[in-house]
């Protein structure tokens, strides 16, 4: 019994090689059943299990009375597409990370992840640049890109990788924002949620709550993702003609919200992400201002823990699944066409009203 395992899976190992190196390209069939028993001193059974083999890992298709094929996508196999993202850092990467993985394994790529966020902060540029030059190395057919953000050295970190890939001409799509600032474009696709839109219907949400004293907070070094927010809350706030303000900073640090809430009174806040909201929530507790009852709260994202804080948290749901194939459909058209403008796609993220804004509206 050993033996018959050891040959099919040598018969099966011998085929595999043969057809990702390309033997079998032109006329994309298999020698029939017959000849691999002569070829490999094998038993009929011994070839089917082998051929079965190769059903099952996509690269061939076996037609009754007619013969064994490769599969449209067995030229993708040994082939591998990058993804750098940084799934050490929050809630709404894996699922981006798991789509994007599906779907190449389903079209028989592989999938090299990076996460460039897990080097010291010291080494971070080094290591993206060293990790984008493996990916060169691999030969890796383009590029999932969440732009790193959220650290002093993001810009750095970015600007090495891309001149990386840029160099290699690999194709790059960008998840989330843009690597330059609005209104200007990039040379890459873009996909990811619409913030702009996010941050004018959060804000409408709180406006019609009866909110008149806005804030809009995030961390000194956030993301364009929190620029474009930010953006919508500041056109929101324009068209109703109320006071908004936009801040910096840590909204764990309880006496720079005391500040922020004696200086400005707000009567709501809207932060960045749900990460930075729940902080907000916590500081708002110890310098004695109740969520909803003295100042609304909401964030952006829809984090697991959004549902599970008291109150639950309004917030902007990421479609993190949506982002993850929009992105990786996007890169295979890149892929195939290099040439083509480039397109920047922005999904809808639907509201989630939950008992942080849920109260009487604001007199």
């Amino acid at each position: 019994m050993q033996g018959a395992e050891t040959k099919y899976r040598a018969i099966f190992e011998v085929l595999k090689d043969e057809i990702l190196g390309g033997k079998y390209a032109k006329t994309r069939k298999l020698p029939s059943e017959s000849q691999l028993m002569r070829r490999f001193g094998g038993s009929r059974v011994t070839v089917i299990h082998a051929l079965q083999e190769l059903c099952a890992k996509g690269l061939i298709v076996r037609r009754k009375g007619i013969g064994s094929f490769l599969t449209a996508n067995a030229r993708n196999y040994g082939r591998a597409l990058g993804l750098i993202i940084p799934i050490s850092r929050g809630e709404i990467f894996p699922p981006i990370c798991r789509e994007v993985t599906r779907l190449a394994q389903e079209d028989g790529y592989a999938i090299l992840l990076a996460d460039f966020m897990t080097a010291p902060p010291a080494r971070r540029v080094a290591a993206a640049k060293r990790i984008v030059e493996d990916f060169v190395a691999r030969d890796v057919l383009g590029v999932v890109f969440h732009l790193t953000d959220g650290v002093p050295e993001a810009a750095r970190i970015n600007e090495a990788a891309l001149k990386v890939l840029d160099a290699a001409q690999i194709p790059v799509v960008l998840t989330d924002s843009d690597c330059v600032p609005f209104p200007r474009h990039s040379r890459y696709d873009v996909v990811g949620a619409d913030d702009m839109d996010a941050g004018y219907r959060l804000t409408r949400h709180l406006l019609e709550r009866g909110a008149r004293r806005l804030v809009f907070f995030s961390p000194a070094f956030g993301s364009t993702s929190f620029a474009n927010r930010s953006r919508g809350f500041q056109a929101a706030i324009a068209e109703a003609k109320v006071r908004g303000t936009v801040l910096a900073g840590d909204s764990k640090d309880v006496p720079s919200v005391a500040a922020l809430v004696k200086k400005h009174r707000p009567d709501a806040i809207i932060c960045g992400n749900d990460r930075v909201a729940a902080n907000m929530l916590a500081s708002l507790s110890a310098v004695g201002k109740r969520v909803p009852q003295d100042v609304l709260l909401a964030g952006f994202d829809d984090v697991d823990f959004a549902r599970f804080v008291s109150p639950g948290l309004t917030t902007m749901h990421q479609p993190c699944t949506e982002i993850g194939r929009t992105a990786y459909e996007t890169l295979l058209a890149r892929v195939k066409a290099p040439q083509s403008s480039p397109r920047t796609i922005s999904l809808f993220a639907p509201l989630v009203v939950r008992a942080s804004t849920n109260h009487e509206p604001l007199k």
